[in-house]
């Protein structure tokens, strides 16, 4: 069935004959204006090849079919009630011709086709008129041809209906920007409490290290010094070879405040100082020990108001790992 239509069409088309034209077209958006209701009018003046079909040239309003075929497209104008607006041509751009108001102009000229787009903003009485399409160009045996094509742009006042709507639009439109800046406005509420939330912790948290830098360390002796019932220090288990007690490996560590507490505090440990040795390549372990994980821990045992004692651990059996060094650092604080 494609085929059949496929060769209908062919077969009317050579019955009929075709030939290369240039066509011709000027559209209006819209083609009537109401002052202050209509925001904008958009005008198109074109020239574009089509294949025609041999015979009556058509013409209808705003479109002029020919017979000729424009091979260079020299200018376009477009003119209102005969006078020029607005024109284009290959050497000039698309521009507006003397003072058209808030018209604005923009096209281009390709060969033997191109276009101009004529934009108003809330155009008004000023803008009705006949409106002409022309186009300027040469043919193929270089002979100059012109073509044209108008239309007509009206005015209609508004009626009192017309403008109720368009308050009515207005006044809708202003409520829903007001529920937006409500919106906005509230969020910004909530996004300036917390930052002023954020702030007060960020002070509080400034306060407490730096009483906490205040804090003076006595790496050797391990004791602590203090500074009101905030009290700090280092502890320094040493070499992991040297913890043989229990028969496991780990130490502990007694370590003495500086100044008693009337109750017990709380004491917070923390590895600052860990390095790790191998007497072996990794991935080579002893035998029955292939298995095994290296780690190691630091833990509070015991606390009473005048001391407290902890653990330093680790967790590898193996004797190709160890650790050459592991400190702590202790904080004490009051309940």
């Amino acid at each position: 069935m494609g085929v059949a239509v496929f060769m209908l069409m062919l077969l009317m088309s050579s019955q009929l004959g075709t030939c290369s034209a240039s066509v011709i077209t000027l559209t209006s958006s819209p083609t009537t204006i109401q002052p202050t209701l209509t925001q904008e009018l958009s005008l198109k003046c074109a020239l574009e090849d089509s294949a025609v079909v041999s015979g009556p040239v058509g013409k209808r309003d705003g479109v002029a079919e020919t017979r000729t075929d424009i091979s260079h497209l020299i200018s376009l104008v477009v003119q209102k009630n005969g006078v020029d607006i607005a024109s284009i041509t290959p050497y000039s751009p698309a521009a507006a011709v003397g003072d058209q108001g808030s018209l604005n102009v923009t096209g281009q000229i390709a060969a033997s086709t191109g276009f101009l787009l004529l934009n108003w903003s809330y155009p008004g009485d000023s803008e009705r008129g006949n409106l002409t399409c022309e186009a300027n160009g040469i043919d193929a045996t270089g002979h100059t041809t012109s073509f044209s094509t108008s239309l007509m742009v009206d005015v209609k006042e508004p009626s009192l209906t017309d403008l109720m709507n368009l308050l009515a639009k207005q006044a809708q439109e202003n409520k829903d920007l007001l529920n937006k800046v409500n919106q906005q406005t509230s969020l910004i509420s909530d996004l300036n409490k917390q930052v002023s939330q954020q702030s007060i912790i960020d002070t509080a948290q400034s306060q407490d290290i730096a009483q906490l830098k205040t804090c003076a360390c006595n790496n050797d002796t391990e004791t602590a010094s203090s500074v009101g019932q905030v009290q700090s220090g280092l502890i320094s288990c040493g070499d992991s070879r040297t913890w043989r007690e229990l028969g496991r490996s780990e130490i502990t560590k007694t370590v003495t405040f500086s100044t008693p507490y009337s109750t017990k505090p709380v004491i917070h440990l923390s590895p600052v100082a860990v390095n790790q040795q191998s007497s072996g390549h990794i991935g080579v372990f002893d035998s029955g020990n292939a298995n095994h994980v290296l780690g190691y821990s630091v833990e509070v045992q015991s606390v009473s108001t005048t001391g407290f004692t902890m653990r330093c651990h680790i967790a590898s059996t193996s004797s190709i790992y160890r650790l050459s060094q592991l400190d702590a650092s202790w904080v004490s604080i009051p309940q």
